[in-house]
């Protein structure tokens, strides 16, 4: 019991300065609303316009996007190398997996959809509305900065505490499918909980990628290639 204790207070002082990075990652990501709302009351802007309050949120988060990189600029210089060294293998290995987080996102979506006699996810349904309210803003968003600001909250911040490759991959899932329901959740609407499983595949295999290729560009780009995707789909379809 001794030896365990005193690996684990060793595991803690050697991870310090990434576990005091991931409190402060996940503390700021979790403040963006309280921004928002300082920013609309010190401009004196009415953020129950929603025009408003997209614009407003998209200033923060290109904000937060730049103090999240400042915080592991000196991974994300290492990185870019290592992505850039063997770029056509990495490209081919991400898009191998997004292609499989795809289909499984699917065939779950489906499953949900006409097995539970589910509805569509209530954060796509969101996404549809804010494409329809402001496309270029939403394209920013989902297809740059949402790519940036997740990959680093939720596989970089991870990747760099937790050294069990299983542990990563199960908070990755976790975390990831978590963050894109939580807010949808309800004793009317438990269908929502479900759709966990969809978005946390594809959190799970952008981690995976992540491990494989030793780089966080390879999971940011896999990310954005499926959330620009997505767009131009939605653009399409309207």
């Amino acid at each position: 019991m001794y030896n365990y204790l005193k690996k684990f207070i060793n595991y803690l002082d050697n991870k310090k300065y990434e576990i005091l990075k991931l409190i402060t990652v996940f503390s700021i990501f979790f403040s963006k609303i309280y921004a928002v709302k300082f920013i609309s009351l010190l401009f004196n802007l009415d953020i129950s316009d929603d025009k408003t309050y997209y614009i407003l949120a998209l200033i923060v988060n290109i904000m937060v996007a730049i103090i999240f990189i400042l915080i592991y600029l000196k991974d994300f210089y290492k990185e870019i190398k290592i992505w850039f060294k063997n770029i056509f293998k990495n490209i081919g290995y991400g898009f191998f997996l997004w292609l499989i987080g795809f289909i499984l996102m699917v065939i779950v979506n489906l499953i949900i959809i006409i097995v539970f006699k589910g509805h569509a996810a209530s954060n796509e349904v969101r996404v549809q509305e804010v494409i329809k309210l402001l496309p270029l803003v939403m394209l920013i968003e989902a297809g740059l900065l949402a790519p940036i600001l997740e990959e680093i909250l939720f596989r970089k911040t991870i990747y760099n505490v937790i050294n069990n490759n299983i542990i990563r991959i199960f908070l990755a899932f976790l975390l990831f499918g978590g963050i894109h329901i939580i807010n949808y959740v309800s004793k009317n609407n438990l269908i929502e909980i479900l759709y966990i499983f969809p978005y946390g595949i594809l959190g799970a295999l952008f981690m995976v990628a992540y491990i494989k290729t030793k780089s966080i560009i390879t999971p940011i780009s896999m990310h954005m290639f499926h959330n620009t995707l997505s767009l131009i789909i939605s653009f399409l379809i309207k």
